[in-house]
Formats: structure tokens, sequence, C-alpha cells
């Protein structure tokens, strides 16, 4: 019986040093009948150069400008893919041989979405003190605890069928929802199937060897977004507080970017709720940093 294609779809962008071990992660797989489609986003490095150097038929690279939009580039992917399921790699990231061996079986017995762990890295053989970067199992309605318990799926992690895809539209290319568009993605297939798998596995490594930059104001922009068009509805509907992970979400961006007023706002709601020990001692010191810089600022007001 022949097995059911794997289409993977890798953006990438200038990411010559790091797309040789992406690919060499599929070329590693024991489960050997995937595609590659790597959505160049017209890179001025060595990223073509060493794509071609692969020479397996299997592998497809596709110029595609995206204009900062990621979405739209994993979306024009999946329109050229042919495979019956959808696996998804950052170009900086990559697998261990057996991701697909694993993961395919559990969408064959039925499940349409499934995700597992990765070992979040600075380096390419680090061994030691390197972290579990955990997806999770998700309960039942998956909507309801996505949407209240925060993204439990790793985007270089997911392999999905591909008609849930389509059926959804693919990835959001709506701006404001830039470094969120995978968790939105869950959120509406979620929308339209409960058959998720978790894969309590390590398969796979997340990179974040310098290119992964943190960005607050991006991070206050879409959990705005995120909660307008999915949390203020669902909570209103089920008379309930917004959840703790967002809450905490915007209280640390509006830290980081020095935006008090809204952090204090925002802090003193997480103090009234329940959450635990990790979060409260982060609270606390986010909250005391603040009220440390209201105090500073008025006294430079007073000299």
């Amino acid at each position: 019986m022949q097995s059911l294609l794997v289409s993977v779809i890798m953006p990438t962008y200038n990411h010559g040093h790091y797309i040789g071990r992406a690919i060499k992660s599929l070329l590693d797989q024991t489960y050997q009948h995937w595609e590659l489609i790597i959505i160049n986003n017209f890179s001025t490095d060595d990223t073509v150069s060493i794509v071609r150097e692969c020479q397996d038929q299997r592998i497809r690279l596709i110029n595609f400008r995206n204009n900062g939009i990621i979405a739209a580039s994993r979306n024009y992917g999946i329109q050229h893919a042919k495979g019956t399921y959808i696996a998804f790699l950052d170009s900086d990231d990559w697998w261990t041989s057996q991701k697909l061996e694993i993961c395919v079986p559990q969408l064959e017995q039925g499940f349409d979405i499934c995700s597992h762990d990765l070992w979040l890295v600075k380096s390419e053989n680090q061994r030691f003190l390197r972290r579990r970067l955990r997806s999770r199992s998700v309960s039942l309605p998956v909507y309801d605890d996505l949407l209240y318990n925060g993204n439990g799926l790793l985007n270089s992690s997911v392999v999905v069928k591909a008609e849930i895809l389509k059926q959804i539209g693919g990835q959001s290319e709506d701006p404001e929802l830039i470094a969120a568009e995978d968790y939105d993605c869950w959120l509406r297939i979620a929308q339209e199937t409960d058959k998720f798998i978790y894969i309590p596995k390590v398969l796979g490594y997340y990179w974040v060897g310098g290119d992964n930059i943190s960005n607050p104001q991006r991070l206050l922009v879409f959990s705005n977004r995120l909660y307008f068009l999915y949390m203020r509805p669902y909570t209103q509907i089920h008379k309930i507080e917004p959840p703790v992970w967002w809450l905490y979400c915007l209280s640390k961006a509006n830290f980081l970017i020095g935006n008090d007023k809204d952090c204090q706002h925002f802090l003193l709601l997480l103090l009234l709720r329940s959450t635990d020990l990790i979060v409260s001692i982060k609270v606390l010191y986010m909250l005391i940093i603040v009220l440390m810089r209201g105090t500073f600022s008025l006294v430079s007001k007073k000299i």
C-alpha cells in the first residue's frame, strides 16, 4: 500500500546559514513519501544556491514576495501542495529522523491535526541545558481549551490534513496577527473539528540562536486583535473573565514598552486571579518595577 504524501511548507528569507540543516532533516526522515515546498521571499544571500545543491526532485523552490506577511508565504505553499497532509517547518528549525513516521499514522487513524514537543536550542550540537518546548494535550471542546488556556501547538511540530487547512482558508494574512497567525489558525481549525492529538515526544528542534527577536509592540497588537476576534465574544457569551494568559501577555507587552499605566492595570487584575507560583512571582516583579519607575518619575519632576 502506497504511503500518503506529506507536503512540507517552509517559508524562508536569507536563511542560507540555516536552511541546509532543515532540508537535511527531511532527507534523513525514515518516512520518505514527502515533498518540500520552499517559499523563498527573494533572499539575497546563498539560500537559492544551497537549495539547488540538494538535487532532489521532491524539493521545489518557489519565489514569492510576502511583503512581511509570513502567513502569505505559507498559504502560497499550501496552494501548490499535492499532499494529503501538510506539515510546517520553519527554515531555521529542524526535525528528528522519525518525526513523520510517528506523526502520519496518527492522522491515518482518524485525527485531523497532530503536534509534539521540540527542543529549544541555541546551538546545533547543544546537549546540555536545553529546554523542552512543549505542545500540550487539549481537552474537549478543543476551541474552548485553546482559547482559555492559550496556544497549545508549536508551528514546526504540526502536521494537519490538507483538506482542513483549505476548508478554513489557510493561515490569516491579517497584519495585526503577525507572530500569532499559527494560533489563530489552530483556533479556526478547532471551530471545525475536535480531532486534535498530542504526541508527548520531542521530535524536533526550535532554534533561538539569534534571529528570533522579541517584539513587545507586536505582542501588544496581536493580543488586542485576538481579544476582539475571539475572546470578547467568548467571555461575553459565557459570562467569564478574560483568560490569565492573555492578561499576562498584555502586562508583559506594556511593561517592556514602558506603558506603566496600562501595565499596572493588567497586573492588578492578575493579582485578583488564581495563577501558578511562577506567574505570580513574575507579576509581583513587574508590579514592583512599575511602582518604582512611577516613584522615580515623581521625584524627578519635583527636582
